[in-house]
């Protein structure tokens, strides 16, 4: 079936519906933007929206601790890095960083 015949087919459902109390113009109106977005769906026009996933910052802590915190500890040497301006850390600073999150572990 062309557009033309949808929207006649559509414009007298519509007519035979509503009657006189909506002008024909809006009816045919009507009829017209119905087979349109039927057509603007089929060929994929119209986009369904989707809620953004997470990202792994902004989870709760039990889902990003779910697996034992691997995911968390793999990410350390981002974590060093964005703490002290991306500059390589010596023997010293390494050994006070550890002893500091054996201490919070404990």
């Amino acid at each position: 079936m062309n557009k033309a015949t949808k929207v006649r087919v559509i414009y007298r459902e519509l007519r035979t519906t509503l009657g006189e109390q909506v002008p024909a113009g809006e009816i045919l109106q009507a009829a017209t933007k119905l087979v349109e977005l039927d057509d603007a769906e089929k060929f994929g026009a119209v986009r369904s929206i989707r809620e953004q996933r997470a990202t792994f910052e902004e989870l709760p802590l039990d889902v990003a601790l779910a697996d034992g915190g691997w995911r968390v500890l793999s990410r350390e040497s981002n974590i060093i890095n964005a703490t002290f301006g991306g500059e390589e850390l010596d023997v010293h600073k390494r050994a006070k960083l550890n002893e500091y999150g054996i201490g919070i572990a404990a």
